[in-house]
């Protein structure tokens, strides 16, 4: 088993009820739910931040839509004739 870290946090009484309540229900100890909570909201941090990273690198290297494309884009959605989304285009 690898080695662990004692964290300490205080959290709003509401919230602690909740994962007392979860835990409870779920049959899960407390720590359990709390560690199953941390690694999904790192996990998804984690990934925000690589598309963010993606984003600037596309950035860097020009490849952007201008605004007047992506708002004619995002207008037709929804309607009966979507446009197709629009091509990057190599600026610079």
């Amino acid at each position: 088993m690898p080695g662990t870290k004692v964290l300490t946090a205080h959290v709003p009484i509401e919230l602690a009820d909740k994962v007392d309540s979860l835990a409870e229900s779920s049959e899960r100890s407390r720590g359990w739910i709390i560690k199953r909570a941390l690694a999904e909201y790192i996990e998804r941090a984690e990934l925000r931040q690589a598309m963010i990273q993606q984003g600037l690198d596309a950035v860097e290297r020009g490849e952007t839509v201008s605004h007047a494309e992506a708002a004619t884009w995002l207008k037709s959605l929804g309607t009966a004739n979507p446009l197709p989304l629009p091509g990057v285009k190599k600026r610079g």
